[in-house]
């Protein structure tokens, strides 16, 4: 059955689930909103409303700035390639903070540094620049450190995704003869990254060759 439909004039954008509810965009030609409810259809609140483009991606999730800190927060990836912070449930709340321009993908992971009782916890996202940069951005601060490529980059860089363990990208290699350019073989690269900051340098290495393709988002 019909839970909910735009309003009249509104298009819809992305979905998602989390926090056992039902998140999704829908935009006009000036607006963009994020609304949440209940899995039954009750409990409807709009959570976001800005003038912004279609959020073409939403992760409900969380940042944490200390032990016992943590804020929850919706990450938006808009059609203009703003990725956006917006802390929804944050009394007032505060304006989105931009963590980056330019973005094709995203993924977020809690991650800790130091030793024993000194280790500092908080949340990195991710992110895909320009389609040829991989950066860590403080999901806090909106610090940005970027993450050196060893082998170089091969083409374009399509999308990123994280475990606990290792950062996974997708390459895809370009054939170019004069000014014209044809999408080859993409490639899945792997780096060992582990969340706890240990030995964070490692080589990038292949770990499937596919066919031609022209993707943009994966996910574990």
């Amino acid at each position: 059955r019909t839970l909910v439909s735009p309003a009249n004039g509104r298009q819809l954008g992305a979905l998602t689930l989390a926090n056992g509810r039902v998140f999704w965009s829908d935009y006009d030609e000036t607006t963009s909103r994020v609304h949440s409810m209940n899995p039954d259809g009750t409990g409807l609140i709009t959570v976001f409303s800005g003038t912004f483009s279609k959020v073409r991606r939403l992760v409900v999730g969380s940042y944490r700035t200390g032990v016992l800190e943590r804020f929850d927060t919706l990450y938006l990836l808009l059609n203009d390639r703003r990725l956006l912070r917006f802390d929804y449930t944050t009394p007032g709340p505060p304006a989105p903070l931009t963590l980056a321009s330019n973005v094709t993908d995203f993924a977020v992971r809690d991650e800790s540094a130091g030793s024993g009782q000194f280790r500092t916890l908080f949340t990195s996202v991710y992110a895909v620049v320009s389609e040829s940069t991989l950066v860590s951005i403080s999901a806090r601060t909106g610090a940005i450190t970027t993450i050196p490529r060893n082998p170089p980059l091969e083409g374009r860089l399509a999308a990123v995704t994280v475990d606990a363990q290792n950062v996974y990208v997708i390459e895809q290699p370009l054939l170019c003869s004069g000014f014209f350019c044809v999408p080859a073989r993409y490639i899945v690269r792997r780096q060992a990254r582990p969340s706890n900051g240990t030995d964070n340098n490692q080589n990038f290495e292949t770990i499937h060759i596919g066919p031609d393709s022209d993707l943009r988002a994966f996910n574990l």
